[in-house]
């Protein structure tokens, strides 16, 4: 096995900032955090729009989701801190219904289900941001992200993470209309044939660009049965299946990928799958 040589993940925290004391004293608690919704423990169900951080590390050993968003336009900041699902069976931050703007950010999620499951199937409008996570130990998938269906406005932009150790696919999209898929890190993710660092179903008009993924139990990066996608400047290395595996779609953009020590290869597009750019790529498909 080669020695793992994973680049360091530009992973960044935002800093609490400094409040005066008597201004602390002085105002309710929100007010003092900005406006800001302080979440102490959990389990909790998110049912009101505003914007929450995380005022420590948490641990979740019981059963259901550790958070549960039932609400549009939400915001949660980890603020740098680490949410820890012990029980496999439920996911840990989790969202099943017509809710969109939805943005989660800057902190640590080990163990669950699945880290981050994000799910609209009623409403057609469906926006979603996860962006400087940590997401390790999930016996699933580490984020997953599904829209309700090929209409409408569904985006997912899920930006500038790490995942590692995952029992599932890294990053898996489905049935999501735009979005982008962009600086990411994964590491580990399953070891099974069907287990892909980043995995993309039915979807179309999303951008997969500037990752890096090693050690997948399957491929590096699958894009099935997807249309209007664009895979570029990625980096796949070390996984057991392919690096970059176009199974089906139309209109794909894969320019400009490199690929190392995949057990399948570096790179593969089924015969008959039209409008296919595959320039820059190294090695050349095949």
């Amino acid at each position: 096995m080669p020695q793992r040589d994973i680049t360091p993940h530009p992973y960044r925290f935002a800093r609490p900032a400094v409040v005066a004391l008597a201004a602390l004293l002085a105002l309710p608690a929100a007010l003092a955090s900005g406006g800001r919704i302080p979440i102490h423990s959990v389990p909790l169900t998110i049912t009101e729009p505003g914007s929450y951080y995380l005022s420590r590390d948490v641990v979740h050993s019981g059963g259901g989701e550790a958070i549960t968003i039932a609400a549009s336009h939400v915001t949660i900041d980890f603020a740098g801190h680490t949410l820890t699902k012990q029980n496999a069976g439920n996911y840990t931050v989790a969202l099943d219904g017509d809710y969109t703007d939805i943005t989660i950010r800057n902190g640590r999620i080990e163990g669950g289900n699945i880290g981050i499951r994000l799910r609209n199937t009623l409403g057609a409008d469906f926006a979603v941001l996860v962006e400087d996570m940590e997401i390790s130990g999930a016996l699933n998938e580490g984020i997953y992200v599904q829209g309700h269906s090929l209409v409408g406005s569904s985006q997912a932009v899920i930006r500038d993470n790490l995942i590692h150790d995952t029992g599932n696919d890294g990053i898996s999209l489905r049935f999501m209309w735009g979005g982008r898929v962009e600086g990411n890190v994964v590491q580990d993710p399953g070891q099974d044939a069907g287990d892909h660092g980043i995995y993309l179903h039915s979807c179309r008009g999303v951008t997969v660009t500037r990752n890096t993924v090693a050690y997948a139990g399957g491929d590096g990066i699958r894009v099935w049965y997807s249309w209007y996608v664009a895979v570029d400047w990625n980096h796949v290395t070390y996984n057991s299946g392919w690096g970059v595996n176009l199974f089906d779609g139309d209109r794909i953009v894969f320019s400009n990928n490199r690929a190392y020590g995949n057990g399948s290869g570096g790179f593969t597009i089924p015969v008959g799958e039209g409008h296919v750019n595959a320039g820059g790529n190294y090695p050349p498909p095949v």
